[in-house]
């Protein structure tokens, strides 16, 4: 349910790129240098409701499909996915720089009432930035609503923009999903440094993307799901562990032509592999829960890398666990890895993920199936892998079980016959043998 009052933020502690972990320098090694530096300022709206009631509808700008279009969204009921909202006010200083020694914040609490709104709010702005995710997860609301109902999910916190500093620089350009407190965080769009005054994705920050707020609504759903089974069985391995490099993160790659600091130290455990199938399931998820977000034009290394429509990676490989791919993932020992036009990390969960949503998506593909029943279909899928993970301690057993429930459940849902067989099985011949014959 909606909450008229927007919070402001209160920070205590600091937040990663999904768990927060102990130690501030395994925050660097999630992400790398891109993903601190100087945030852009938003700023609160003047605009003023024109009444009391709640709107019907607004409309939002979005980004898909290599370009901005208008995104309408009904209110005609309220919001069950969201509980609240907080955002940060706009900063005090006279230039972007300042930021990086003495931030404060310029007004105190203010209040957002979504209600009928006289135009769109400015660019910019908390509000504008906060309408973008919300427009995306009320739309699958809207359009799914008795799925979504099924689903028993507790209602998410949405952070829009956050000040969260790493050392004497603040967390920039990603966004995550945080299990322990239910939280959506989008960060601030933002520049690497003073020098490098270039914003990334063509100046578009997160937000105005609609797959990354449903991505990350994905990780809820599974979360919540894990959760119910977490309960009853303690031998699940933890959905977050210190020892894990990944993080419920939307990205984890470089741009183009940087260099990327590798690992000193690199755990593999079963968490680590079910963070992975966290990733896969949270693509595929906003690709049959958004419509507007399919087809990733404009996100930097995620444009095919993610984009399950895509049958290889940004550098050009297939999108195939082979015994190479699979050997990387669970070596200890990092790999070198420079930027993802050259080549493709196998040990970023992300792209572990993107083959199991790519094998999806090609399994259902052209299939007598409705987004909907497609969407039921991959829960079923979490259903069926999440109660056996306790059985078994090494993150391989793991992906192979992933592999092999998806094969049942895919088979008992929709015709699947030997030719689809092989194509699903095509995508990790380097992790388990073909169950064709």
């Amino acid at each position: 349910m909606i909450r008229q009052t927007f919070l402001f933020l209160a920070l205590v502690g600091t937040v990663s790129c999904g768990p927060i972990t102990k130690s501030k320098t395994k925050r660097s090694k999630v992400y790398g240098e891109k993903s601190i530096g100087i945030p852009v300022a938003l700023t609160v709206s003047q605009k003023k409701c024109i009444s009391a009631s709640i709107a019907r509808e607004f409309e939002i700008d979005v980004f898909s499909r290599g370009r901005f279009y208008p995104q309408s969204t009904s209110l005609s009921t309220p919001i069950q996915s969201v509980d609240e909202i907080e955002f940060s006010g706009s900063f005090l200083g006279a230039t972007q720089w300042e930021l990086l020694n003495n931030p404060t914040v310029e007004r105190e609490a203010q209040s957002f009432e979504l209600c009928e709104i006289e135009g769109k709010y400015e660019e910019n702005t908390y509000q504008d930035a906060t309408l973008s995710i919300l427009s995306p997860i009320k739309n699958f609301e809207n359009r799914f609503e008795s799925f979504v109902t099924n689903l028993e999910l507790s209602p998410v916190k949405i952070r829009t923009a956050p000040l969260l500093k790493e050392g004497n620089k603040y967390l920039i350009n990603n966004a995550f999903y945080y299990s322990r407190t239910k939280e959506i965080t989008f960060l601030p769009q933002g520049y690497y440094d003073k020098e490098n005054l270039v914003l990334p994705l063509g100046g578009r920050p997160f937000w105005k993307y609609p797959m990354v707020a449903l991505h990350e609504y994905g990780h809820h759903v599974f979360v919540e799901t894990y959760m119910k089974y977490a309960l009853r069985d303690s031998n699940l391995p933890p959905i977050e562990d210190e020892s894990t490099e990944a993080s419920l993160c939307i990205d984890n790659s470089n741009t183009f032509g940087e260099t990327h600091s590798t690992e000193r130290e690199r755990k593999v455990n079963t968490s680590l592999a079910v963070t992975a199938l966290n990733e896969g399931f949270a693509d595929i998820f906003s690709y049959f829960g958004e419509p507007a977000g399919r087809k990733l034009f404009g996100m930097g290394c995620m444009t095919k890398s993610r984009d399950v429509e895509f049958g290889e990676f940004f550098d050009g490989s297939p999108k195939v666990l082979t015994t190479k791919a699979v050997n990387l993932f669970l070596s200890e020992e990092p790999m070198e890895y420079t930027n993802c036009s050259e080549m493709t990390n196998f040990q970023d969960p992300h792209l572990i993920g993107a083959v199991f949503a790519r094998a999806i998506y090609r399994a259902t593909y052209l299939k007598a199936l409705s987004n909907e029943q497609k969407l039921s279909v991959v829960v079923e899928w979490l259903n069926r892998i999440i109660p056996i993970f306790g059985n078994y301690k090494d993150p391989e057993t793991i992906l192979k079980l992933a592999v092999t429930e998806l094969h049942e459940v895919l088979k008992s849902n929709m015709v699947f016959g030997q030719n689809d067989c092989y194509r699903f099985y095509s995508h990790f011949t380097g992790l388990t043998r073909s169950r064709c014959l």
